[in-house]
């Protein structure tokens, strides 16, 4: 297996590989809604407000992961961690937490200093993040689960409180999402 950016892949691989995690590990609507977001945030999104890396063997990319930017206030340093789909065939073998990994290495080095996601909060806190409290990083829209809102500080200190709106990109601008 090989990490790559994302734009080494098809459009229509990548969201096939959504589509189908989701679908097996949710329902089939939880697929076509990840994988309408996936041809948003990859077809629709300016290229530098959206991150990503695939994990590809002899058969194709089987793990996906993207990161989309978050404006809140001056701070051009936070991003949006969704999202991190795993081919249900491989799902326990390490690919997500190998390519959240990944991503966390390329996006200190290029100055990110802040990782979001709106997840599951038993799995993202194997992965280093912590709840992140609306007082201290707002999301940009209402929360449906609020234990889900986390956060990852690329330093060695806590999420730093950021005030201010939250903007996020267009494909995320949507309440359903959050």
């Amino acid at each position: 297996m090989q990490i790559v950016d994302y734009r080494q892949c098809a459009a229509s691989e990548l969201e096939d590989l959504c589509y189908s995690a989701f679908a097996e590990s949710e329902n089939a609507a939880e697929g076509r809604m990840v994988s309408k977001l996936v041809r948003q945030l990859t077809g629709d999104t300016p290229e530098q407000d959206v991150q990503g890396w695939v994990a590809v063997d002899d058969a194709g990319p089987v793990g996906l992961v993207l990161f989309s930017r978050l404006r809140i206030g001056e701070r051009p340093d936070i991003v949006l961690l969704s999202p991190l789909a795993v081919r249900s065939t491989a799902q326990k073998t390490g690919i997500g937490s190998a390519l959240v990994d990944h991503a966390r290495e390329q996006l200190k080095a290029e100055g990110i200093a802040i990782i979001t996601t709106y997840g599951d909060p038993a799995y993202y806190q194997r992965l280093g993040f912590q709840p992140l409290p609306q007082t201290v990083l707002p999301a940009p829209h209402e929360l449906s689960f609020p234990e889900g809102w986390m956060g990852l500080s690329l330093s060695e200190e806590d999420v730093p409180t950021v005030p201010g709106d939250c903007v996020c990109v267009k494909a995320f601008d949507d309440p359903l999402y959050w």
